[in-house]
């Protein structure tokens, strides 16, 4: 199903307005998160955003983000270390 998302979460980069669902700016604008919730609810607009959607969702599982998170961890645990080593 479509979504809406404030701007301000890691769900906003990953979808476009309008495509996915919906961005609003401010999750306190009553009135951005009224007319997002009307546009959702007409069956037309879900039925054309709800394929990309899950597109989305399945380039955004769970286990995908679970094996990104290792690779980085991965990644900086192989890094020499910052720390100034004394003489």
């Amino acid at each position: 199903m479509p979504v809406i998302t404030t701007a301000h979460n890691g769900a906003s980069e990953l979808l476009a307005d309008g495509r996915e669902g919906r961005v609003i700016q401010d999750a306190n604008d009553v009135d951005a998160l009224t007319l997002a919730l009307l546009e959702l609810a007409e069956p037309e607009v879900r039925a054309n955003m709800r394929p990309h959607a899950l597109a989305l969702a399945s380039r955004c599982s769970f286990e995908r983000n679970v094996d990104e998170v290792e690779r980085v961890y991965r990644e900086i645990a192989g890094r020499p270390s910052w720390r100034r080593r004394s003489a």
